[in-house]
């Protein structure tokens, strides 16, 4: 195909062409038409083949975008014969109301523009739609560079009245800083608050030099973005109390502006000297950055003023009110890279042992279907037992299933309505439960009546008593007296409110709440959750991020590790009581309890107390930013949980984010391989998951309908946007699943 290619200067700079010339600037593609509600298709072909170019018109600094079909040889001809009369050009007048961007297209650079011309299905013109030209792919990259240049020159000079040959690049795309020209493969710029743009030149908190980066979803890889020549500068700024932006400037111009909260999952690597973080679009897009710094100060100097306004952020205080030591552990916990130097073992024998049996094929058989209940609410809650039953709460009901020996799930029996005991009980529905005494009962917490907890004997599937505390207690957590007393006949437990801890023993008469087995704070400490080791040792977690750990109950607590800045929302420990896991919203902390310096270095900090200048710097687990760009979704994670049992080996940690459950190979975690893990993605959200006790092969996983036996082996790595992007069906093995519509 044969046409006219008239590029002036396609380097740096624009020679306007002599007032004979017409033609500015040309480049080959696909013209179509993209369509935001149409019942044609999102995307309509207008020429399949096509040149665009850039022309002037006979006003004076006036130029027009016309598109014009190109016909492959023979095909006019063809076109004659049949006396078909096809559209031949369309022209548009290049001005500011356009806002011409750059994007991409099945990985083909492309320019996009205002449909201003068009009408709607409506009948009135509409500037929703747009029109993209696809540009061919054997295009020579600065041609194409040229061509757009040549069409913002355009634009700037109707919109000035005066000639662009003297303007340089920086200065024409400064002209536009409000915007109006922003390439979609640039750094979207959602609007910031007025507060940010009055921030002065002179007024940041960190000031840097970096290179920036975006994760380029179709590459997999961090690429430069468009419209950004690196190094850019960095900056952190105030714009209220408590409120902080993370800007950057390329070329004189701002091309980033992010809100710094919590959510942005901000992962910093020292050996890298990077900062990853998520950003979320004025559009509800989940992107992933990156910045890279040179010099190890400039990285130190940023992650800890980083460091400061999230926490300032999170919890709405002042960063110099807490002391020095928990500064410096809140620093380290978000920038210590874990010394690795202990990684010997062989990576595939690492992979072996956490995809044991992986070379087993899934069997392909029918779903099987019980139907055991309306399906109007949803699952909230699961309790795995000990002798392979599985309990899981939705609304007022509970469903009880059991494993069978070929390691599927069955449906053993449900209960249909929960009220609280007498011939007047009231019916509830639960918010938290708790398998008690060999699996025999099911302790119930009512939200209505946080004072009592309701035993249900799981045999008869009626609730048989109610355990009333004190008007003064409200229960929020509990947990049993040790790691596997509910696979004994003990009778008492353990349970926290806002500010106490306390033992709770059923065969009392009237309060079952034990008084000499209580410490309680008159500071709200915001207790969240409970548990305890093999020993009977205790771990509680707190809205505040606080984590105490206690050797008995009635006591001060031995050790105190300050919060990062968010909620502790679930927490776990190995049996040994060396491992504390705790969850919060975007991370997973875990923390050795082991004591390595002083006094009492090799004891437990359940039993002892840490230096005061050596807390345990705590393992942070985070998805990385470039996932969670793939899951498209905030993070959220469910509890975590070790694997357990009477003999079993803690070896995973496994929690939820959305629809998918996640998995960290344990043994690794410890040796300092932190962003190594594994995953599998459902239809729906994953409501909670644990383990089947006394294995670390078989996930109970509880859906808002469903509920699975998912063999771990059907975990995988992270292998491109594939491992996350698409659900198969979510059948590891469809007899292993029970749809439990109740």
């Amino acid at each position: 195909m044969q046409f006219v290619k008239k590029f002036f200067n396609a380097g740096t700079g624009w020679t306007p062409p002599a007032a004979s010339t017409e033609e500015l600037a040309q480049v080959q593609g696909t013209l179509y038409l993209l369509r935001k509600n149409s019942a044609k298709g999102a995307r309509e072909c207008i020429f399949t083949t096509a040149v665009a170019t850039v022309r002037r018109t006979e006003t004076p600094f006036s130029y027009q975008l016309a598109i014009m079909r190109a016909y492959e040889e023979g095909e006019a001809e063809l076109l004659d014969d049949m006396d078909e009369e096809e559209e031949e050009e369309r022209e548009f007048l290049l001005r500011e109301e356009l806002k011409p961007r750059i994007g991409t297209f099945e990985n083909q650079q492309t320019l996009i523009w205002r449909d201003l011309e068009e009408a709607d299905e409506g009948g009135s013109p509409s500037d929703e739609n747009l029109y993209e030209f696809v540009v061919d792919e054997r295009t020579d990259p600065n041609i194409f560079n040229h061509f757009f240049e040549s069409v913002l020159r355009a634009i700037f000079e109707r919109k000035t009245g005066s000639p662009s040959d003297n303007v340089p690049m920086t200065e024409l795309m400064k002209t536009f800083s409000d915007g109006t020209l922003l390439p979609l493969s640039a750094p979207e710029q959602d609007p910031v608050p007025a507060s940010v743009a009055e921030v002065g030149d002179d007024d940041y908190l960190v000031m840097e030099t970096s290179d920036l980066y975006i994760w380029d979803m179709e590459l997999e890889a961090f690429r430069q973005p468009d419209m950004v020549e690196n190094p850019v500068e960095i900056r952190i700024v105030q714009t209220g109390q408590y409120q902080y932006y993370l800007r950057a400037k390329s070329q004189g111009m701002w091309v980033l502006g992010h809100k710094i909260t919590d959510d942005i999952n901000g992962k910093a690597n020292a050996a890298l000297r990077s900062f990853t973080w998520n950003h979320t679009t004025a559009r509800g897009i989940i992107e992933a950055w990156c910045l890279k710094f040179l010099y190890p100060e400039t990285y130190t100097r940023f992650t800890n003023v980083m460091g400061m306004c999230i926490y300032e952020a999170e919890n709405a205080m002042d960063w110099s009110k807490i002391k020095e030591i928990e500064q410096d552990y809140v620093i380290t916990a978000m920038t210590e890279d874990v010394d690795m130097t202990d990684v010997e073992e062989d990576e595939a024998a690492v992979e072996g042992a956490l995809n044991e049996d992986s070379e087993q094929s899934d069997e392909s058989e029918e779903e099987e279907h019980t139907d055991w209940g309306p399906n109007k609410e949803k699952n909230s809650g699961l309790a795995v037992g000990h002798k392979g039953i599985s309990v899981v709460l939705r609304g007022g009901q509970v469903g009880i299933f059991k494993e069978t020996t070929d390691g599927k799930l069955e449906l053993g029996g449900s209960v249909r309505k929960i009220a609280a005991p007498g011939r007047d009980g009231k019916a509830f529905n639960p918010n938290k439960m708790m398998l008690h005494d060999q699996d025999r009962s099911l302790v119930l917490m009512n939200p209505n009546n946080a004072n009592s907890l309701y035993k249900m004997d799981l045999e008869t599937g009626k609730v048989v008593d109610e355990w009333k505390l004190t008007e003064n207690v409200a229960i929020n957590s509990m947990t049993p007296v040790d790691k596997l007393a509910q696979t004994t006949v003990e009778q008492t437990l353990l349970g926290t409110s806002h500010n106490a801890l306390f033992r709770i023993d059923p065969r009392l008469s009237g309060s079952k709440l034990v008084q000499t087995d209580m410490k309680q704070y008159t500071t709200k400490n915001k207790f969240s959750s409970i548990v305890t080791t093999g020993a009977g040792n205790i771990a509680v977690g707190s809205e505040k991020g606080e984590i105490r750990l206690f050797d008995a109950l009635g006591k001060n607590a031995k050790t105190l590790l300050p919060g990062l800045g968010d909620a502790i929302r679930g927490i776990d420990v190995t049996k040994d009581g060396r491992w504390v896991i705790a969850t919060c919203k975007t991370y997973l902390l875990l923390i050795d309890t082991q004591i390595g310096t002083g006094k009492y270095v090799g004891s437990s900090g359940f039993t002892r107390s840490f230096p005061a200048d050596s807390k345990p710097t705590p393992k942070k687990l985070q998805l990385r930013p470039e996932h969670v760009a793939y899951m498209k979704a905030a993070i959220n994670f469910s509890p975590a949980k070790f694997n357990t049992g009477r003999d079993a080996k803690e070896t995973t940690i496994v929690t939820s984010n959305g629809p998918f459950v996640i998995a960290w190979n344990f043994e690794k975690v410890k040796k300092g391989i932190l962003d190594k893990y594994e995953i599998k993605r459902f239809t729906a959200n994953v409501v909670e998951d644990n383990f089947s006790f006394g294995n670390d092969k078989d996930i109970i996983v509880t859906l808002t309908d469903d509920v699975y036996m998912l063999p771990k082996r059907a975990l995988t790595q992270f292998k491109g946007r594939k491992s996350l992007v698409e659900a198969p069906a979510d059948r590891p093995s469809r007899s292993n699943i029970v749809n439990a519509p109740y």
